[in-house]
């Protein structure tokens, strides 16, 4: 147990598999943040010792803050660094404060680096970045101390204070626009990428059992999976943030139970069109080496998700949430016109200076920054949640490959590999009205994050 997004809450690393103490182990396999504010991005070897370690995302914006090797007791920031015009993670393995190893997510390969050269890059980096902080400080101060600055009504004289701080909080902060939605529903946790990089998944889905929600579809992270034989407890799971569960049993006869606050068992049917066949309450046996992973479907009796959907719609539509998402956005613009302004009546080379690095950053973010995520929508251009989102190969249309359930905000994405696809939308409007559509699309970086419109 660590603290590792110091919220004051341990996480956990979870012996999946139990076999730590035989000395033939993979260390922990699985990651659990019991309040779901931190997820596992990436399963790596970074020390290159045999054991599962951590890459975590502890601030929920999709991008790994976190390397945490559970074995060793290790956690450190990383960095997102470009190498050889490859996008890569930067970890420091050993806790020595220095990188030492890049990840490749795309090749899931661990690239040790010199430590010198790590220590020289991230020096030079931190030097850059200081002279930086210090040019845009003197622009800001020989702007402010400009008489045609104190010319101008006092009110511009601060907006023109708040432009300096703006431009110095992008240069360690770009990209500023467009400002991407906080994720708001704990469903929508497994988002994992950064400028259009992403990783790959460390099990398929059908190596592990599944806790998922019967009327959203949608799986359940941090329920609690027991598995029972002769009416006691052999041992306990935490799903992951995909819903993922396993045992490995002896031989014999079990049964299992679930729990997680608001959720109960539900085990009306034996089979599910996405999930395929479910527990339903009876026993079940385990051969020899075989692992327990019965798909569990769950169902929260007292949420109406009608009713939940609309509330978070409004909530997340309300001015306050607008002004919230966007006060950053503003304040750049407001520093922009500002910035104009003053220029137009001091016309410096400082002042060109910070005009058009505002203009840069525009650039950047209204042509070069991606999305990590597309969004379903109806004809009137409101989210539709919780759409069944299927994948069939153009070799074998009638063999679902993959599938995805869209959010509350309706949005979703699949880790998929580069190819042609049939992409089958179905569901419900959240005023009831049934869809079922069809698109062809072709893969080309990894993951389907279409905007759709049924």
């Amino acid at each position: 147990k660590k603290d590792i997004d110091r919220d004051g809450n341990d996480e956990i690393a979870i012996d999946q598999n139990g076999d730590i103490s035989d000395g033939n182990t993979d260390g922990y396999e699985e990651f659990s943040d019991p309040d779901g504010s931190s997820d596992d991005i990436y399963k790596i070897d970074g020390d290159q010792d045999g054991q599962t370690d951590f890459l975590i995302d502890t601030d929920g914006d999709g991008s790994p803050d976190v390397y945490w090797d559970p074995d060793d007791g290790i956690a450190t920031d990383t960095d997102i660094e470009e190498v050889g015009g490859r996008t890569v993670i930067a970890i420091d393995t050993d806790g020595d404060g220095d990188f030492d190893s890049y990840y490749d997510p795309i090749k899931d390969e661990i690239e040790t680096i010199a430590g010198a050269d790590a220590a020289s890059k991230r020096s030079d980096d931190e030097k850059e970045r200081e002279e930086s902080s210090s040019f845009i400080a003197s622009l800001s101060a020989a702007i402010l101390e400009s008489p045609a600055l104190k010319s101008l009504p006092s009110a511009l004289g601060a907006i023109g204070l708040v432009t300096g701080a703006s431009v110095a909080v992008a240069a360690t902060a770009v990209p500023l626009l467009p400002v991407s939605p906080t994720p708001v529903s704990d469903g929508f946790s497994s988002f994992m990428r950064l400028l259009g990089f992403l990783g790959k998944r460390s099990k398929k889905r059908e190596d592990w059992g599944v806790a998922f929600d019967r009327d959203t579809r949608r799986p359940i992270s941090g329920a609690r999976i027991d598995i029972i034989s002769n009416d006691k407890i052999v041992d306990s799971v935490i799903t992951d943030k995909e819903g993922r569960f396993g045992f490995l049993a002896s031989p014999g006869t079990y049964s299992l139970q679930a729990s997680k606050e608001k959720y109960e068992l539900s085990i009306e049917e034996d089979k599910d069109e996405l999930y395929g066949d479910l527990y339903t309450g009876k026993v079940f046996a385990v051969r020899e080496g075989e692992m327990a992973k019965l798909n569990i479907a769950m169902r929260a009796p007292s949420i109406d998700w009608k009713e939940f959907v609309q509330k978070k719609l409004a909530a997340y539509s309300s001015l306050w949430s607008v002004i919230k998402k966007d006060a950053f956005i503003i304040l750049f613009y407001v520093g922009f016109i500002a910035s104009a302004a003053i220029l137009y009546f001091n016309p410096t080379v400082l002042n060109l200076a910070i005009i058009l690095a505002y203009l840069a950053m525009i650039i950047y973010s209204l042509f070069f920054r991606s999305r990590s995520y597309g969004t379903i929508t109806n004809r009137d251009g409101k989210p539709v949640p919780f759409a069944i989102v299927s994948f069939y190969g153009e070799d074998d249309p009638e063999k679902r490959a993959a599938f995805a359930v869209s959010d509350v905000f309706g949005r979703y994405y699949q880790i998929m590999e580069n190819g042609r696809y049939l992409m089958k939308v179905q569901g419900q409007t959240i005023s009831g009205q049934p869809f079922d559509k069809n698109f062809n699309i072709e893969v080309e970086e990894g993951v389907v994050r279409e905007d759709l419109e049924v």
